[in-house]
């Protein structure tokens, strides 16, 4: 052990310190800590063509990677938010959870939407560029 008040105790203890700052870090930052990169997206939901009419749904963007990042559809189907960069699948997701709306075919007579967006048997395939896609329009109704 050392002596931090003697001038040597000093020393050592400023280089330890800085050899574990150094080490701490070396991770990469943010990018280590979430390696998915976004893209803003904006654009329409609609059901069979018309918008859809409720509050309570997100689109859930979901990349290769698996990672995933959700936007809320406003009340007329507009969203806007950011996604991941690449190809990404487009499910829906219910805000809140689907049992705070009943089960999934309870959320499906609510909003109008086929299950199979719900459950992940159905999606929309695209690719978000990394300066972001605009004017995006995904219909999730059953004759889509």
């Amino acid at each position: 052990m050392f002596n931090v008040c003697s001038r040597s105790g000093q020393i050592m203890l400023a280089v330890l310190v800085g050899l574990v700052s150094c080490l701490s870090g070396c991770g990469g930052g943010d990018e280590a800590l979430n390696p998915t990169k976004l893209a803003k997206v904006s654009g329409n939901a609609t059901v069979n063509g018309e918008p859809i009419a409720k509050e309570g749904l997100s689109i859930m963007f979901e990349s290769e990677d698996g990672s995933t990042n959700n936007v809320e559809i406003k009340q007329g189907g507009e969203f806007s938010g950011q996604a991941p960069i690449g190809e990404v699948k487009v499910t829906l997701f219910v805000i809140g959870g689907v049992d705070d709306h009943g089960d999934a075919t309870s959320v499906t007579k609510t909003f109008g939407v086929d299950e199979g967006f719900l459950d992940g048997n159905r999606s929309h395939k695209v690719t978000i560029g990394e300066s972001g896609t605009t004017g995006m329009k995904f219909d999730f109704g059953a004759g889509e």
